[in-house]
């Protein structure tokens, strides 16, 4: 009975000591916050799907440069398209999360729609996320009573780093 409590007591402690290096851990290699990384030019590769389930198509170039800005409060995105054509948007972050969201240009005749990114830092120079495409399109079955389809990102911030992101149309990386 002895060796028993002897045991318990020693597996609690080694707990204790395990959950608090794990604490020390943490706190010596926190994730970036948001507020102060995100601010700059990204390099963003979009993966989602070609066409949506009302036949809509995701036509725009999957690869974006995207500038964050912060100025007097004032929250932008700024997304290049093709012609250099600029993309207004807005963005907020909770820690090391953010989201923006923004509507591409597109063309008379065609659907246009709304993408919501909702994504972290993984470190002052990696983010990655889901967006969701709104389109125009009414659609009775989803949630959001238009045509929606679900898909991911990955960025890098555009200072002096150009690779790893392969893109399937690029008309906005970190050149």
């Amino acid at each position: 009975m002895r060796n028993k409590r002897l045991l318990i007591a020693f597996l609690a402690a080694a707990m204790l000591i395990g959950a608090s290096s794990l604490s020390r851990v943490r706190a010596q290699d926190p994730l970036p916050d948001a507020a102060t990384h995100l601010p700059g030019t990204w390099a963003i590769n979009f993966v989602a799907p070609e066409v949506s389930p009302k036949g809509n198509r995701f036509d725009q170039p999957h690869r974006h440069r995207f500038s964050f800005s912060d100025t007097d409060g004032q929250r932008i995105t700024l997304a290049r398209e093709v012609f250099e054509l600029r993309v207004p948007g807005a963005w907020r972050t909770s820690g090391h999360e953010f989201s923006a969201t923004f509507e591409f240009v597109c063309d008379p005749g065609l659907t246009c729609g709304s993408i919501i990114m909702r994504g972290r830092l993984e470190d002052e120079h990696n983010m990655n996320g889901r967006i969701i495409i709104i389109y125009d399109t009414l659609d009775s079955s989803t949630p959001t009573g238009r045509d929606t389809v679900a898909g991911t990102f990955r960025g890098e911030k555009c200072n002096d780093r150009t690779g790893g992101i392969t893109p399937q149309h690029d008309t906005g990386g970190c050149e």
